[in-house]
């Protein structure tokens, strides 16, 4: 019988090591599975050595089996085996535990009686790398009726006060209740048996998370091209403040018998799409460019004014941050500035209304950057990215008049490039997100009608005004996971070379 036996298991396994060459849709797969006559223990034993577990059989189970299956895992025969002979199988661990299917209710009567006869047990577990509070979430309903777990928390210190703000009422916290201590200890009673089983599961779970190196750059080029011509003329000498002065043009006897006024305005008002970056008026007295005055002052008078402006404005931004997180953590990074905004109150006392002024809050203006990464299966990184580009050129004034007092208030309009995305790339490898996100060409012409219309002559009739604005943004990241002992002093080395290069004269410290 035992040779029998042997036969069986080497045959088994002899097909196993055979399928393992098959391609991955019949990877577990039993092609043939013949049993004749053959004990049911020793067909659960041989079932065990081919899954690599323990399968351990009741005394009460017993009797033959004869059985052919085709292309099988060795589960789907335990199962079939299972409903065939009136059997039931039990998870204890790592271990299979088969009993006949009519004394399992007995079994698991006698082992909630026992459950609730064994006494209760403490353990302290240290947690190596998990946060107990995420790891008591997990096991709390997994307790049984008397159990109960507890996770040791330490109360953490303030956190750090305000950077750039002012003094007095004006300080604030910039975390108010501090950063979250990782919670390593936790505090576990319960049956015996229970206590191990969720210890045993503790240690599963406890394992040492990965870090992802998130290598980011930015690149924005920003283009902006205004040009601005035109041309006022008339009679008299006070064309520049729009007065029509009438000269005369025929005299009889020497006497004025006819007199005639033309007056050619263009720099009265500013173009719609008159948008400089600086502070320009865009009306008579220019703030900028040429202004040529032609006066003519004897016989008809007449004047003649010429104005040119070109403003050219070209911003490029290049950031490259780079930060290391843990597996499913976020990231964050903000290279920029903190811009005050300021705001106004109303005070009032019995004799006297006033208002006041106070910072309301911060905003924040440059490059951030927020990202989760999350390593999945083959080395790929599943990232949540959301960068974010935000800069002011320009403010919008708010008045605040209380009786004769005026106060003027400035706020910031925030121009905004910013994408939302999730990305899976493999390991080391780079992707690219953006693109062009604005190009705007405006025109506008001011001119007289039919004059302006005649070619060359007809420029001077006329005031041109053209605005080109470009945004190109692109976004380049590159996610790495990063190995064990990865940062040696080499790799650090380059990091103080990259400085270096920022700083010649400062030498590298060894």
């Amino acid at each position: 019988m035992k040779s029998k036996f042997f036969v069986i298991v080497l045959g088994i396994l002899w097909v196993s090591v055979f399928f393992s060459v098959f391609s991955q849709e019949q990877e577990d797969k039993i092609p043939v599975l013949t049993f004749k006559d053959t004990p049911i223990r020793e067909v659960l034993s041989s079932l065990g050595a081919v899954a690599g577990i323990n399968i351990i059989t009741a005394p009460e189970v017993a009797g033959t089996v004869n059985l052919q299956l085709k292309n099988v895992s060795w589960e789907e025969a335990l199962d079939i085996i299972m409903r065939a002979y009136k059997l039931d199988k039990e998870y204890v661990g790592d271990h299979i535990l088969v009993v006949p299917l009519e004394t399992l209710p007995e079994r698991r009567e006698l082992e909630t009686l026992a459950k609730k006869t064994e006494p209760l047990e403490t353990q302290i577990y240290r947690l190596k790398y998990l946060d107990a509070r995420d790891v008591k979430k997990v096991l709390e309903n997994q307790l049984s009726p008397q159990g109960k777990i507890t996770a040791l928390e330490i109360e953490p210190q303030k956190g750090w006060r305000a950077r750039g703000g002012l003094e007095g009422e004006f300080e604030k916290a910039e975390r108010e209740t501090g950063a979250r201590i990782r919670a390593d200890t936790l505090i576990i009673t319960d049956i015996q048996s229970k206590v191990r089983e969720l210890i045993k599961k503790i240690k599963e779970m406890d394992v040492k998370p990965r870090q992802v190196l998130i290598e980011a750059k930015i690149m924005e080029v920003n283009e902006d091209v205004l040009k601005d011509l035109g041309f006022d003329w008339g009679t008299g000498g006070s064309v520049h403040s729009g007065t029509l002065t009438n000269q005369p043009i025929d005299k009889s006897n020497g006497k004025v018998v006819g007199e005639l006024g033309v007056i050619n305005l263009s720099s009265q008002k500013a173009p719609s799409v008159f948008g400089p970056k600086a502070d320009l008026s865009g009306t008579w007295p220019f703030d900028a460019g040429l202004s040529l005055l032609y006066k003519k002052l004897t016989g008809t008078e007449f004047e003649v004014i010429l104005h040119a402006l070109e403003e050219d404005v070209h911003t490029n931004l290049l950031s490259a941050p780079r930060i290391l997180t843990l597996d499913g953590q976020e990231a964050y990074i903000m290279v920029g500035e903190r811009r005050p905004i300021i705001k106004s109150s109303i005070e009032s006392s019995d004799t006297s209304v006033g208002i006041s002024k106070s910072l309301d809050y911060y905003q924040n203006l440059g490059i951030e950057f927020n990202v989760v990464p999350q390593i999945c299966e083959d080395d790929n990184i599943l990232l949540n990215i959301y960068p974010s580009v935000t800069s002011s050129s320009q403010n919008v004034p708010a008045e605040s008049q209380i009786g004769e007092t005026t106060t003027t208030d400035y706020y910031p309009i925030i121009l905004v490039r910013e994408a939302q995305s999730q990305i899976l790339l493999k390991d080391g490898e780079t992707v690219v997100i953006g693109g062009l996100l604005k190009d705007i060409k405006s025109k506008s012409v001011y001119k007289t009608p039919i004059l302006g219309d005649i070619p060359l002559l007809g420029n001077l009739f006329q005031r041109k005004t053209t605005d080109t604005e470009k945004i190109d943004l692109l976004i380049f990241i590159t996610a790495k996971i990063v190995k064990e002992g990865e940062f040696t002093p080499q790799n650090i080395s380059q990091y103080q070379d990259r400085l270096s290069t920022l700083n010649p004269k400062k030498e590298r410290t060894k």
